[in-house]
């Protein structure tokens, strides 16, 4: 028999908990991290090539959304969560570099873990080990909505776990969650 959770699904996060924790995310160290490949202030580094955290504008996610925050939210999110390889299999027409890991790279994994135990006992919130790759990727999504040095555009959506639904979309359908101003930002 399986044993009942008395522990809160990572939805009731709220916002400024997930950027907090995408924070500790994209800081993770190691090759082909968030901050290796991006810098850790968004830009400059390792990859000169990788997108200006800071300019969601210019961001091939913004271009090929007309800017349209749920839907960018939802490609950057799944980008994140899979990885350009996975991505580009999926999206023939619409490339990006296969050196964006996301959180699908080894270090990002073991910090994602380490979160997993410290939600438990902190927060009282449960994270399965099917739930890590998307909590992952939308708390650094949270996180990178804080480094837009852009007038505020539309407000993310709402963290919100997935339900029975592919991991690859989750958006944000629970209640709402405190809104942090900025566009989305995009990953290699």
């Amino acid at each position: 028999k399986a044993k009942k959770s008395n522990l809160a699904g990572w939805d009731t996060l709220s916002n400024d908990r997930l950027v907090e924790l995408g924070k500790v995310i994209y800081e993770t160290q190691g090759g082909n991290t968030c901050n290796d490949c991006h810098g850790m202030e968004g830009h400059g580094g390792r990859l000169k090539e990788a997108a200006d955290l800071r300019t969601p504008s210019v961001w091939k996610a913004h271009k090929a959304t007309g800017g349209d925050a749920a839907k960018m939210e939802k490609r950057l999110v799944e980008l994140i969560e899979k990885g350009a390889g996975i991505w580009n299999s999926a999206h023939p027409d619409d490339q990006y570099d296969v050196n964006m890991m996301g959180v699908t790279q080894s270090a990002t994994k073991s910090t994602l873990k380490k979160i997993r135990k410290q939600l438990k006992k902190k927060d009282k919130v449960g994270l399965g080990k099917d739930d890590l790759a998307p909590f992952g990727a939308k708390a650094v999504y949270a996180y990178l909505l804080t480094m837009s040095t852009e007038k505020a555009g539309a407000a993310p959506a709402p963290a919100a776990a997935p339900a029975a639904a592919p991991a690859a979309a989750p958006t944000g359908e629970a209640k709402p969650a405190e809104a942090k101003p900025a566009e989305g930002a995009e990953k290699k």
